[in-house]
C-alpha cells in the first residue's frame, strides 16, 4: 500500500476513531458523575449523622442546665440552647425539647422568676410555629393570694389553669391553644376569646370570637362584647338561663349580633348599641 492509499485509509477509519473516543470519553464523563453523585450523598449522610449528633448534643446539655441548679443566667442559657433544637426544619428531636421546657415551666411556674418563665414561654412559641406541640399534659393553679397575671405557655397538648388572672395580652399568647380548661379564673379586657372550656369564671370587658351555650349558666360576665360571637348549641343548656347578661351590661353591636343556628332575638338576652353612637361616646 503506497502513501496515498494509506492516507485513504486513514481518512475513511478516522470517524470511527473519533466516534470510539468520544464514547470512551462519555463513559468517563458518565463513570466520574456516578461517582461525584455517590460522593454526593455520602457527604449529606455524613452531614446528617452529624446533624443528628449535634442536635442531641445541644438537647443534652440544654436538659442538664435547665435540670441543674444554677442561677438566672445558666437557666437562661438552658432555654437558648434548646432553641436551635425547637426551629430544627427536620424536629429531630425537637419536641424532646418542647418536653424539658415544658416540664420546667409547669414544675416551676410558682417560684420562678418572670423572666425566666417568658423566656420558656417563648422557646415553646418557636416550637408551635415550627409544629410542635409537648406530649405533657400540666395543671396550673394560683392560690387566692396571688394576683398577679397568668404566664402562661403555648406548646402543650392540653393545660388546665385554676385560679388567677389573665388581662389582655396575657391571653393572647394561649388564645389559639387546643384543650384549654379554665376553672375559676378572671377574665379582664381579653379579646376574641375562643372555644374553651370554662367553669365559674368572670369575664369582665371581653370579646368572643366563639362560645359554647353551656357556658353562659356556669360563668359570669360583665360589660362583655358578644358582637359576632358564634355560639355553639349546647349539650344541656342554652342562653336562656343566663337570665342576668342584660343587666349586668353585656351587649352586642346592632350591625354585628351574635350568630347561632335558628332565630334569636338577641336584644332579649343583650343590649343591643349603635356603633356609631358608641364611637361617639368614647370620643
Amino acid at each position: 500500500m503506497n502513501a496515498l492509499e494509506k492516507q485513504q485509509a486513514a481518512q475513511a477509519f478516522a470517524p470511527f476513531f473519533l466516534g470510539a473516543a468520544g464514547f470512551v470519553t462519555f463513559c468517563g464523563a458518565v463513570w466520574r458523575g456516578k461517582l461525584n453523585s455517590e460522593q454526593i450523598k455520602q457527604q449529606i449522610r455524613q452531614n446528617n449523622s452529624n446533624d443528628d449528633a449535634n442536635y442531641a448534643k445541644l438537647l443534652q446539655e440544654g436538659a442538664k442546665m435547665l435540670t441543674e441548679k444554677g442561677d438566672r443566667a445558666h437557666l437562661l442559657a438552658g432555654i437558648a440552647t434548646l432553641e436551635p433544637v425547637l426551629s430544627d426544619p427536620q424536629r429531630r428531636f425537637s419536641q424532646q425539647a418542647m418536653d424539658v421546657i415544658g416540664d420546667y415551666i409547669a414544675t416551676n411556674h410558682a417560684k420562678a422568676g418572670d423572666r425566666i418563665i417568658m423566656a420558656g414561654i417563648r422557646a415553646m412559641g418557636i416550637g408551635v410555629k415550627a409544629g410542635v406541640r409537648s406530649t405533657l399534659n400540666p395543671g396550673f393553679k394560683k392560690n387566692e393570694t396571688d394576683a398577679k397575671d397568668w404566664l402562661a405557655a403555648p406548646g402543650f397538648a392540653s393545660q388546665r389553669i385554676e385560679g388567677g388572672r389573665f388581662r389582655g395580652k396575657f391571653y393572647e399568647t394561649i388564645r389559639n391553644e387546643p384543650h384549654l380548661r379554665f376553672d375559676n379564673v378572671r377574665f379582664e379586657y381579653c379579646r376574641k376569646i375562643g372555644d374553651h372550656t370554662f367553669t365559674s369564671c368572670n369575664f369582665v370587658s371581653c370579646s368572643f370570637a366563639t362560645f359554647d351555650e353551656d357556658h353562659f349558666a356556669l360563668n359570669k360576665f360583665d360589660t362583655c362584647d358578644f358582637s359576632g360571637c358564634i355560639i355553639t348549641s349546647g349539650a344541656f343548656g342554652d342562653i336562656t338561663q343566663a337570665t342576668d347578661l342584660k343587666d349586668r351590661g353585656n351587649y352586642f353591636f346592632d350591625d354585628d349580633p351574635p350568630v347561632k343556628e335558628g332565630i334569636v332575638d338577641w336584644s332579649v338576652f343583650l343590649n343591643a348599641k349603635s356603633r356609631r353612637k358608641h364611637s361617639q361616646e368614647e370620643l
